[in-house]
């Protein structure tokens, strides 16, 4: 217990100065390991952990969405979204806002990453939004709190990764992420509206609605959408594919529709390449988590929590409730 300290301290000071969390993880863990069990199994849990975490073949579907995203933006999926989006909403009180949320949504159902999502939805939202003179703070934080919708729906990176570290169904992890983000991105929508209302010099309206027949045919731009949405969630809800076969046919449809822009080799290979990079960054992470949680499980800190608060006579509502409090500082410094 006395290298808990030191592990701590170890794990804050190295996401404080930036350190990769990777990085991090392995590093805290490693010495904390040396404190427990000494250097030899300390060397031994480093150098097994790597084949541990990564040999399973359910993390095959990590690479294949990110692949899919990529070429999904390469298609310009995120540039049709935010149109469809504009024409529909555009024209309520803070409508562009609302319809960078929207856009979100629907090219979270192609990326599975916030930072995609965010990237590229934000690369079109925030001309829009600097053109019709809305706040900066407000341009800024709606695309950071609306790209967060890429870790929640489905294909969710994010929730991949937690499938595979607490061993639970990934298919159902993937469903049960729809009805969570779209309610996530109505309250979004409602805050903005509400805002515009309040204060209308931060989001100035737009001009009128378009006809109704135009608005209609917007719905066209949302068809490359709803078809990578429908092979995933719906290839896996059916039972027609697993998770790993979802998230491969889902790549090779993006892939078409990127094809179609007749884009050149180069643009792929840099998209091969941008998805090998994240790809690999992700898996130094779960090994650093792995090595992290052994070192977790022969200190006895699982065992001595577990045991206080089962020990604590309060609702497990009130347990929940902490727990989630927890992530509120943690997400400040890790994405």
């Amino acid at each position: 217990m006395s290298s808990i300290v030191v592990v701590a301290a170890m794990f804050l000071a190295g996401v404080v100065i930036g350190l990769p969390v990777a990085l991090t993880l392995l590093s805290a863990a490693f010495v904390g390991l040396i404190a427990e069990r000494g250097l030899f199994v300390a060397f031994n849990a480093l150098v097994n952990m790597p084949y541990a975490k990564l040999s399973e073949g359910s993390l095959a579907v990590i690479p294949l969405f990110i692949l899919m995203g990529f070429f999904a933006s390469r298609a310009g999926v995120s540039d049709k979204a935010y149109q469809m989006a504009f024409k529909l909403v555009g024209h309520l009180r803070g409508g562009l806002a609302i319809a960078t949320v929207f856009a979100c949504a629907a090219f979270s159902a192609t990326s599975g990453s916030s930072i995609a999502t965010s990237a590229a939805v934000g690369r079109i939202a925030l001309f829009e939004m600097k053109r019709f003179r809305y706040s900066d703070a407000i341009s800024t934080g709606t695309i950071a709190s609306a790209g967060l919708l890429g870790i929640m729906i489905p294909p969710s990176i994010m929730l991949v990764i937690y499938g595979i570290v607490t061993e639970t169904h990934i298919g159902m992890l993937l469903m049960a992420g729809v009805l969570p983000g779209i309610l996530t991105a109505a309250v979004f929508c409602l805050g903005l509206y509400v805002i515009a209302r309040i204060r209308p010099e931060l989001m100035p309206r737009t001009p009128s609605a378009p006809p109704l027949g135009e608005r209609v045919r917007a719905l066209k731009d949302g068809r490359q959408i709803a078809v990578l949405f429908l092979i995933i969630v719906g290839g896996i809800y059916s039972g027609i594919f697993t998770t790993t076969e979802a998230a491969a046919v889902g790549a090779f449809a993006a892939l078409v529709m990127a094809l179609m822009k007749r884009p050149s080799l180069k643009d792929l290979l840099g998209d091969g390449r941008q998805s090998v990079h994240i790809t690999a960054m992700i898996f130094l992470v779960l090994v650093g988590a792995g090595l992290f949680s052994q070192y977790i499980a022969v200190s006895g800190i699982a065992t001595g929590v577990s045991r206080y608060v089962t020990a604590l006579e309060v609702s497990p509502y009130v347990i929940l409730l902490l727990i989630l409090l927890m992530y509120i500082p943690l997400g400040m410094f890790l994405e």
